[in-house]
């Protein structure tokens, strides 16, 4: 995972990852998956099961892949509308030449 901050990149691994990579114990797809891998839907029930317990709004941004259209995003703000959800937002990779996270493929060849 790559981060942008002030200008400034700062390369992200969660550290039982980087810990299973150093031993080279096999990675569990199961285990680390990415915000891209979890379906919206299912990042809106994560947060409909957290808000259920906090009185104030939770945040959550979703985050889509750069080929996400327009009836993905309104199915994700009906659905959340539907189980009085607040704070959701939505993130398109690539909409903007910047962008404060970025998802690297693991292989060195290719570029974010």
């Amino acid at each position: 995972l790559k981060r942008n901050i002030l200008d400034r990149e700062f390369e992200e691994i969660h550290p039982i990852y980087e810990k299973y990579l150093k031993e080279g114990k096999k990675i569990d797809k199961k285990i680390f998956v990415t915000a891209y891998e979890i379906s919206p839907l299912w990042h809106l029930k994560i947060q409909e099961a957290f808000q259920r317990f906090t009185e104030n709004a939770v945040s959550k941004t979703i985050n889509l892949p750069e080929t996400a259209n327009v009836d993905t995003v309104k199915e994700i703000f009906l659905t959340a509308i539907e189980a009085n959800l607040k704070g959701v937002t939505i993130y398109r990779d690539k909409s903007r030449p910047k962008q404060t996270l970025n998802f690297c493929n693991i292989n060195p060849e290719k570029e974010c």
